[in-house]
């Protein structure tokens, strides 16, 4: 079956393993310049050691997510917070099944569809008594030189600026050039200042994969400040072209939006983004200017056109 692109705003081992700090090389591409929220680069090294975190479910527990502050009452009874999800077995008789993190995730997938199985992860912060979901990239890999052939939508809320894109280019261009390697950051979105921003998880990069490895209780503690919602994630293929790889297929299935910047040393990358459509089953690719604004849009007002006469052509 064939999608036809729609509008974008229209739908809401092979060589050594390099391990780095990817905080320090976004510290030098940055050079104190502020992202392209406004926000100056965080340090990791500021950032609360991750307390271990067993899931717990209690009746006056918060669920935080999508900038929104839940009450897990909305989701389960008290009863069944506190007895147990009712079961039938044979006969008569009622079993109690208590309530896990997978539960939960699915009881959330209905509200907010990117919160797949796989790849989401449920923190709880027992000193706030706050659930909070986390979806965390998957391994990203370059052997493959295939791409998908429909064409589809992704879902968000306006076009990422252009400067958000260059910045990350160029801290690709940089582990390509030092290390040969690829590299990852989340697509976030500031749901208070309606702005896009960067996050570059812990990650161990090679040449032909990047994995993250921070734990799911780190990622939530650094953003737990902030209204926010992860709608993307972007890698690098360094020197190869940007065409999905089979790893990449396995690892990206949910609603979010997934870019891969190849050929990172062009004057022009090569860039690719898509979705992935549950229903479907499959991954739907997205034109590059309907996701990022295009930065040859603006008026260059400081030239004399005037000189330009249009000759009948038809």
């Amino acid at each position: 079956m064939t999608f036809q692109q729609t509008n974008l705003f229209a739908l809401l081992g092979m060589e050594e393993e390099v391990t780095v700090s990817v905080e320090d090389v976004k510290k030098q591409a940055t050079a104190s310049k502020s992202t392209s929220n406004g926000k100056p680069a965080s340090s990791k090294k500021d950032a609360p050691a991750a307390p271990s975190s067993t899931f717990t479910i209690l009746a006056d527990t918060t669920i935080r997510y999508c900038g929104l502050d839940l009450p897990v009452t909305n989701y389960f009874s008290v009863e069944e917070i506190e007895k147990g999800i009712p079961m039938k077995k044979s006969g008569d008789k009622i079993a109690y099944q208590k309530i896990t993190e997978t539960t939960l995730r699915q009881k959330l997938e209905e509200d907010f569809p990117e919160l797949v199985a796989g790849f989401t992860s449920i923190v709880y912060m027992k000193d706030k008594n706050l659930l909070v979901p986390v979806l965390q990239a998957k391994k990203k890999g370059l052997h493959c030189t295939e791409s998908s052939s429909t064409e589809g939508s992704f879902t968000t809320i306006g076009k990422i600026p252009f400067s958000l894109l260059s910045d990350f280019i160029s801290i690709a261009r940089q582990y390509s050039s030092q290390f040969k390697t690829e590299v990852h950051a989340d697509i976030f979105v500031d749901l208070d200042k309606k702005e896009y921003f960067l996050y570059f998880p812990q990650q161990h990069v090679h040449r032909f994969w990047v994995e993250i490895t921070e734990d799911p209780t780190m990622t939530a503690l650094n953003l737990l400040e902030m209204r926010h919602r992860k709608i993307g994630e972007i890698h690098s293929h360094h020197e190869m072209a940007a065409w999905p790889s089979m790893t990449d297929n396995d690892n990206e299935r949910s609603s979010l939006l997934y870019v891969i910047v190849g050929k990172v040393h062009d004057f022009f990358p090569h860039i690719t983004a898509r979705t992935f459509l549950k229903e479907m089953n499959t991954h739907l690719p997205l034109e590059i200017r309907s996701v990022f604004e295009d930065s040859f849009t603006r008026s260059p007002h400081q030239y004399d056109l005037s000189g330009i006469e249009v000759v009948d052509h038809d």
